[in-house]
């Protein structure tokens, strides 16, 4: 069996291009961006971030990968 039968390709974001990653993760780990606006905005909040630079640092992650996906960002709420 290949990683796709058990694993999702995702690449994760960091404002610096060059610190992006690519990693394999377990499917049930995963939700994708823009299929649910209640997911997304919890998300986006970040209420579990440790930090407001982490708070930050999630939501210019959010932004990008709503701007390469072609997804239209939520607003603050």
């Amino acid at each position: 069996m290949s990683h796709a039968e058990h694993a999702v390709l995702v690449l994760f974001y960091d404002p610096n291009p060059a610190a992006r990653s690519w990693k394999w993760v377990a499917p049930a780990q995963v939700c994708r961006l823009g299929t649910d606006a209640a997911v997304d905005r919890m998300l986006y909040r970040a209420r579990n971030a440790k930090s407001a630079g982490i708070v930050k640092r999630l939501r210019l992650a959010y932004a990008e990968a709503c701007s390469s996906a072609g997804i239209e960002p939520l607003a603050p709420s």
